[in-house]
């Protein structure tokens, strides 16, 4: 990914310098370099800002906040309200799981049902399916309990 981040560098491929970013962030993460995986989110999501790309930006907000939700519950709800935003009332998995985490930093139960709806709304093209990817099985599974 270093070497793809690299390339993409030296031919001018902001888009995928962006995403080797956000992908070495993920890896960091994975090794649990928390400081360097945000470092990473953090470069890639004004990468992805530059190219006007709102579903990269949202992503990375995803992703910083769910390494922060259980050392700084407040900024990881920012940043997951940030990416919500981002996202607006496009369906997906990244905006299911922004309203599920958010849903768990909720302590008001009309909030924390409300994300759960919207959640689960986000994953609405998925639900009647036969064959689902595994984590919109398991987000949907946990959203109904």
């Amino acid at each position: 990914l270093q070497e793809a981040g690299t390339l993409a560098a030296d031919v001018g491929d902001a888009v995928g310098l962006a995403y080797a970013r956000e992908l070495l962030g993920l890896v960091a993460a994975r090794l649990g370099d928390e400081e360097e995986a945000t470092a990473h989110w953090a470069e890639a999501q004004l990468r992805y800002e530059q190219l006007h790309d709102d579903d990269g930006q949202a992503r990375c907000l995803l992703h910083r906040a769910t390494v922060l939700m259980a050392a700084d519950p407040a900024r990881a709800r920012e940043l997951l309200t940030d990416s919500v935003a981002l996202r607006g009332d496009r369906p997906g998995v990244g905006a299911a799981l922004a309203h599920a985490r958010l849903a768990e930093l909720t302590r008001d139960g009309r909030t924390w049902e409300r994300h759960r709806q919207l959640a689960r709304e986000a994953l609405a093209p998925w639900q009647d399916r036969l064959e689902q990817p595994e984590e919109v099985t398991a987000l949907l599974e946990d959203l109904t309990n």
